[in-house]
């Protein structure tokens, strides 16, 4: 007779877990929209928008009309891409992190000290780290090269550097 009957223990809990996970999850999209990822998100496609415009003007000059349906197109598949990314990252935070570590994050992001630190981050320290690994990049190409060279015996001729890969934000 008891194993016919589901244990409550059992339903309670799974029931406190679906709770535990709405609540998450909610803390999530609040992290999402304190952090500024969601502006940050509509700031790169601005920027891809108005590249591929800019672009899209020189090689075809003579087909503003086509440039134009191009870049509106382009627009609309980036903003509906925007929402499909949104919620994995939601999801992956709901998963992640407890719903204490999830307060805790967004009370930091809700402080004086939290709102420093992304700003200042977006302004200051970002800017300042795409500087530093591009100043670094080189330097790690010539090492490459010289290790490359030294297990392989020696070269002739050094290898060709593959090229950077373009602007890292």
């Amino acid at each position: 007779m008891l194993q016919l009957c589901p244990a409550p223990a059992a339903a309670a809990q799974a029931a406190s877990e679906r709770s535990d996970l709405t609540q998450r999850q909610t803390l999530c999209a609040r992290s999402v929209a304190l952090s500024g990822l969601e502006q940050e998100m509509d700031q790169n496609i601005q920027s891809a928008l108005q590249a591929s415009f800019k672009d899209l003007t020189a090689t075809f000059p003579d087909d503003p009309k086509a440039v134009e349906a191009y870049r509106d197109s382009f627009a609309e598949a980036m903003r509906a891409a925007k929402a499909p990314v949104l919620a994995r990252m939601k999801e992956s935070c709901a998963a992640a992190f407890t719903v204490d570590e999830l307060n805790g994050i967004n009370a930091f992001y809700e402080s004086s000290a939290g709102r420093a630190w992304l700003e200042k981050g977006r302004i200051l320290m970002r800017p300042a780290l795409a500087q530093a690994i591009a100043d670094v990049v080189p330097g790690v190409f010539a090492d490459t090269q010289k290790r490359f060279c030294a297990r392989m015996g020696g070269c002739e001729t050094a290898p060709a550097a593959p090229a950077p890969a373009g602007h890292i934000s």
